[in-house]
C-alpha cells in the first residue's frame, strides 16, 4: 500500500514529466528545422525564391515537395497539444533568419 506521501511524490514527478513532454522545446524545433531544410537546400533556387517573395531575407530554396516532407516529420516529432504551445513553435521559427 502507498501513503499519501508517495502518491503525491509520484503525483508531482509524473506532472514535472507531462509538463518537460508537452512543452514545446523550441531550440530542438528550431535545430531539426533549419538542419532539414539545409540539407536539401537549393542555392541556385533560394535567390529566385527571395525575389519572387519580395524580400531581402535569405531562402534554402527548397519547394514545396521537400518542404512538406521536412514539416511533416516536425509535426511528428514536435505536435502542438494547444493554442499556446502552437504559437510557441510559430514564434521559435519566426526568428530564425532563413524563410521559406
Amino acid at each position: 500500500m502507498c501513503s499519501i506521501g508517495t502518491l503525491g511524490a509520484v503525483a508531482k514527478a509524473w506532472l514535472k514529466a507531462a509538463h518537460e513532454h508537452w512543452h514545446m522545446n523550441t531550440e530542438a524545433l528550431s535545430a531539426f528545422t533549419t538542419e532539414g531544410l539545409a540539407a536539401v537546400a537549393d542555392p541556385e533556387k533560394a535567390a529566385p525564391m527571395a525575389a519572387y517573395m519580395k524580400t531581402d531575407q535569405p531562402f534554402y530554396g527548397v519547394q514545396k515537395a521537400g518542404r512538406t516532407l521536412i514539416y511533416r516529420e516536425m509535426i511528428e516529432r514536435f505536435p502542438p497539444r494547444d493554442r499556446d504551445v502552437y504559437r510557441e513553435a510559430v514564434l521559435g521559427l519566426w526568428v530564425l533568419p532563413h524563410r521559406e
